[in-house]
């Protein structure tokens, strides 16, 4: 697996992690940051990844600092590559 498809899988198992902690649905997130929910869908699944604009759009309504999810989402890729 290419390291662009690991950092995918990881950063959309860390955004359901996040979501599920604000005990969300997917339509939930996806009305509060105006992002389609099948399109968040596929970011949870790594089969998509976001730009930074959505990305700034999630952050709000997951409570998300996008410093610290990238730098968490690093650390699991290392884990994974090692």
């Amino acid at each position: 697996m290419k390291e662009k498809e690991i950092f995918g899988k990881l950063l959309g198992k860390r955004l359901r992690q996040k979501r599920r902690e604000q005990k969300m649905t997917l339509r939930e997130l996806g009305i509060m940051a105006d992002v389609d929910d099948n399109y968040l869908g596929k970011i949870e699944r790594g089969q998509k990844n976001p730009s930074l604009y959505i990305f700034s759009k999630l952050s709000d309504p997951l409570e998300l600092n996008l410093h610290y999810l990238i730098h968490e989402v690093i650390e699991d890729m290392e884990g994974e590559l090692q």
